[in-house]
This record gives structure tokens, C-alpha cells and sequence, in this order.
């Protein structure tokens, strides 16, 4: 049975039973970064958040974006990434822990993946928040996308539904590209947003 709920306008949510993430999906991670599109897709974001010196990466898969990032911090919920992060300390848990050294939160294939990302929106102040996602034209679309993923993904949006979710969190929409999508990812978009 599809258990994908419409919220509002462009945004449907999924109710995700609680998924697994382990050394192997780390792993997984480590094997996109040295191919091609993996490179490109490293360069394309830290031409994205160049403009920002610290950096909160929310969701880090391997590591490989702060690896590459003067001044960056993790958090994951993956217990192989947070070994990683706290191991080179480089851990920051925005939950609890304080955020002003911060110029950017970025979420990198990972906003989609967050029950209640409004919890971790209501705490940023003045930091741009920086999310990379796959977008969908209509429900029929994201059924056959494989970016459908009832076993990870709780949120699917359209543009204007991530767009106006944002705005209800008090975030306005500062740029859009599709370099990810154009360098051969599946109708993949970067998002950078500010603070009303």
C-alpha cells in the first residue's frame, strides 16, 4: 500500500520505518567519490558554499565534502560516520550544541532523509542553509523516480514546494542551479536560502 501522504502543495511525505545506517552505506559513499561524476559533484558544491568559511555539513555520507573544507564540522546519524567525525573532531551535534561559528548548514542529499527537519530549522539564525535534493513534477513522478525510496526518503517536493516549505520556516530562497542534474545526476537541485 503507498502510505505517501500530500502535506501541501508540491510536498508529499512518506512515513519511514527506521532504516539502517551502517559501515556498508558509508561504504557505498566511498565508491561514487573517485569516479567521474563523483568529481564533478565534489567540485560543483564547494563552488556552492564557497562563499561560506565554516560550514555544518548535516549527513555527511563518507566525509568527503569536509574532507575538502577548511573549517568544517559533521554530524551523521550513520555510528560509522560519527566514530569518523569525533575520531578527527570534527563533530557537531546541532540538536544540542551551538551554531553561531557557523556561516552555512548544508544538507547534501540529506534534508529528504530527516523526519522532522524543522527541529534543526527553528535553531539556525543567521547561517544560510545550503540543500542539495531531488525534485519531482508529480506524484506519479516520484513513484517511478529512483528517487523513491519508502525505506529512507520521508519528504519529496516539487521546487515551489521546497521553496514555500522554506518560507513557512522563514526562509527565503536566495539561488537555484541544476549543475548536478547537468553533470548526469537524476533531476537532482542546489538550493541556498537565508533568513527573512
Amino acid at each position: 500500500m503507498n502510505k505517501l501522504k500530500k502535506i501541501d502543495e508540491g510536498y508529499w511525505f512518506y512515513p519511514v520505518n527506521d532504516f539502517v545506517y551502517d559501515k556498508a552505506y558509508m561504504d557505498k559513499y566511498k565508491e561514487y567519490v573517485d569516479t567521474t561524476i563523483g568529481k564533478g559533484i565534489l567540485d560543483a558544491r564547494l563552488r556552492l558554499i564557497s562563499e561560506y568559511d565554516k560550514i555544518l555539513d548535516i549527513g555527511v555520507g563518507c566525509g568527503t565534502l569536509i574532507d575538502n573544507k577548511k573549517d568544517a564540522k559533521g554530524f551523521d546519524v550513520n555510528p560509522e560516520a560519527i566514530k569518523m567525525l569525533k575520531k578527527t573532531k570534527r563533530w557537531c551535534d546541532p540538536y544540542k550544541d551551538d551554531m553561531w561559528d557557523f556561516d552555512a548548514i548544508t544538507f547534501f542529499d540529506s534534508f529528504e532523509h530527516i523526519e522532522k527537519p524543522e527541529l534543526l530549522l527553528n535553531r539556525i539564525t543567521h547561517e544560510a542553509v545550503v540543500i542539495v535534493i531531488p525534485l519531482f513534477k508529480t506524484v506519479k513522478g516520484i513513484l517511478k523516480s529512483k528517487h523513491y525510496r519508502p525505506d529512507e526518503h520521508y519528504h519529496y517536493f516539487t521546487g515551489g514546494g521546497l521553496i514555500r516549505y522554506m518560507s513557512k520556516h522563514g526562509f527565503h530562497c536566495k539561488s537555484i542551479n541544476s549543475e548536478e542534474t547537468e553533470l548526469g545526476r537524476d533531476e537532482i537541485h542546489s538550493f541556498v536560502f537565508t533568513r527573512n
